[in-house]
């Protein structure tokens, strides 16, 4: 059975890391919000496990944009192409892409990237976001794409 003594000083300890952080400041182990997945400009900079960097003209990343929540319209750049379709967000981070269309240009370098972003947003099921990182998922398994908020429109 704890004594007064144990009790105070584990009390005291609490109030004390507690004040280590001031007001409005979170701790490390406190997760700051998440970027909402509607409306934010989605960066492409992983699929199927590889970096998005090569071939890529900087000025022009592939993308994905869900505009808003009552819109379930998804439109976004695969790195040559436009793309748009519909999506279905739902409980549990649940997320789904359909009736996918892009334009039909080719543009040599860059057509991989873009098939292996399409075909990760075909089989997405859902999603989680840490930050300003959004991981597309199929099955909670490893991250068939993966990209962050873009800081610029």
């Amino acid at each position: 059975m704890p004594t007064i003594f144990q009790s105070s000083c584990f009390l005291l300890l609490v109030v004390c890391l507690t004040a280590c952080y001031p007001p409005g400041t979170t701790s490390p182990d406190q997760k700051s919000s998440p970027t909402p997945l509607t409306g934010t400009r989605w960066r492409l900079v992983e699929v199927n496990g590889h970096q998005i960097d090569a071939g890529m003209d900087p000025g022009r990343p592939p993308y994905l944009l869900l505009p808003g929540e009552t819109d379930s319209l998804v439109q976004g750049f695969g790195g040559c192409n436009g793309f748009f379709g519909t999506y279905k967000a739902g409980p549990a981070d649940r997320l789904r892409f359909s009736g996918m269309g892009s334009t039909m240009m080719a543009c040599e370098g860059k057509m991989e990237v873009e098939k292996a972003f399409l075909s990760a947003l075909e089989r997405t099921d859902s999603y989680a976001i840490t930050g300003d990182t959004l991981s597309l998922h199929r099955a909670r398994m490893a991250p068939l794409a993966r990209l962050v908020a873009a800081k610029d429109p």
